[in-house]
């Protein structure tokens, strides 16, 4: 068996559970004995009575915990000693998981307005807006003043001869001198027989517009009455019994005198629609509506048709 110091022994004595119960022997022991008395090594718990050492015969912190037998404190609670000196704080520990949203708290008061912020850029421009309603005419303004003459421009190319802008002379008619045959009485109808002497014609050749001038030129062959007046007349037949009127003209009462002249002229203008044949017809009408001067006239008709539109 090992060997143990008077304090080891003691220790294993208080071990075996002899600490709750003190006896006289060990008292009076313990006041005979003391540890410088005893040698190192020679008591061993095996040496000691039972219940020779109690408490009252160890010194104070002389046995630590660590050196008491496995359970004998079991069950054993001293008095509740005096608080101890607070330690140190220990090191911080690692943060714990993020705890659930909390219910959102009441809305607090609106703040004051803030200071105003500087101007930002400015931004892109927008799209065109609808165009507004027309609005009311305004007031005439003061005539300008004229402007300067513009330059003249280029000469344009010389027409043609004897034409206007429509594209000239249409058709022209140079009688012959005919005889009138019939003086006095009615010129006669176009659905009948027509008592007046032809004199020639022209044609007016597409639909249009025509300026149509006639002369009618009479000679007298022998003496006359001193009472007629002769008529140039430019017809279109239309299946009236007159004809359509393309120009009418008288001369004055001509002289009684053999071998004189009277004229007469007349111009129009006229529309067709299309071609158109148009007649010069010699008569003369006497004042006494009598017929003595038929025969004694030589007639000739001069007409032009001129195309304007």
């Amino acid at each position: 068996m090992m060997k143990l110091s008077f304090k080891s022994g003691i220790a294993v004595v208080a071990a075996a559970g002899l600490l709750t119960v003190g006896g006289t022997t060990g008292a009076v022991a313990a006041k005979l004995i003391d540890g410088d008395r005893i040698k190192d090594g020679t008591v061993s718990g095996a040496k000691l009575e039972q219940n020779a050492v109690g408490s009252r015969e160890l010194s104070p912190n002389s046995v630590g915990k660590n050196q008491l037998k496995d359970g004998v404190l079991d069950g054993l609670t001293g008095e509740k000693g005096d608080p101890g000196e607070q330690g140190p704080a220990g090191a911080q520990g690692p943060a714990g998981a993020q705890g659930e949203q909390g219910p959102a708290g009441p809305r607090g008061e609106q703040g004051s307005t803030g200071a105003r912020g500087e101007q930002g850029p400015a931004g892109l421009p927008g799209a065109n807006g609808a165009n507004g309603a027309q609005g009311p005419k305004g007031d005439t303004g003061a005539t300008g003043a004229q402007g300067p003459q513009g330059v003249p421009g280029p000469q344009g190319p010389q027409g043609p001869a004897a034409s206007d802008v429509k594209g000239g002379l249409a058709d022209s008619l140079d009688g012959a001198p005919t005889v009138i045959t019939d003086i006095g009485g009615t010129f006669g109808k176009f659905t009948g027989t027509v008592r007046a002497t032809p004199l020639g014609t022209i044609e007016l050749p597409t639909a249009g517009t025509y300026v149509v001038t006639g002369d009618g030129f009479f000679t007298s062959t022998s003496a006359v009455t001193g009472k007629t007046r002769l008529q140039l007349a430019l017809r279109v037949t239309d299946g009236s019994d007159w004809g359509k009127d393309f120009g009418t003209c008288f001369t004055g009462a001509t002289s009684p005198l053999v071998n004189r002249e009277a004229t007469c002229s007349t111009t129009r203008t006229v529309t067709v629609t299309g071609a158109t044949t148009v007649r010069a017809y010699g008569f003369g009408y006497a004042d006494d509506q009598g017929a003595a001067d038929s025969g004694k006239f030589m007639g000739a008709a001069y007409v032009t048709a001129i195309r304007v539109g």
